[in-house]
This record gives structure tokens, sequence and C-alpha cells, in this order.
């Protein structure tokens, strides 16, 4: 006679990643831009790679709006001339 075993398998599915994003990227739109605003950008890509999607695009928009108030970012990327002359 064999024994039969039910096993119950949860995954985690909490949307901690794609939280996290958001928060970096909110709070990258006002202070240490240059660090927060790329560190939302990854977390909100893994986010949509763990199938949280609207965290991670929320945290992907907030990141993007970050990088481009960032005079920083903006002069490493070259951005600063191409804005301005418009």
């Amino acid at each position: 006679m064999t024994d039969k075993e039910t096993r119950i398998v949860v995954e985690n599915s909490s949307p901690v990643v794609g939280i996290i994003s958001i928060v970096l990227g909110f709070i990258g739109v006002f202070v240490l831009s240059f660090i927060l605003s790329p560190l939302a950008l990854l977390l909100g890509a893994i986010a949509l790679f763990k199938s949280q999607v609207l965290s991670g695009i929320v945290g992907i928009v907030l990141a993007v709006v970050g990088i481009m108030t960032s005079p920083i970012l903006l002069g490493l990327l070259g951005l600063a001339t191409l804005l301005s002359v418009g």
C-alpha cells in the first residue's frame, strides 16, 4: 500500500519589487535622482518580468520623469544641450 502525499505550493506573488520601484522613482523625482532613478528603472523592469505589470509600469514612468528632471543625468547623457536649444 502506498501513501499519497498532497503538497501545496504557494508562490510568493506580493508586488514588493514593483512597490520599491514606485517609491524610489517618486523620491528620485525630487532628490538624489542620479542614484534613485536608474535603480527605479531597473526594479521596474524586474517587476515587469515578475508579472507585476501595473507597479512595474508606474515605477518605470516615475524613473523616466526623475531622469528627465535630473541635471546631472542629463549632463552625463548629453541631453542638456539638446533640451536647452529648443
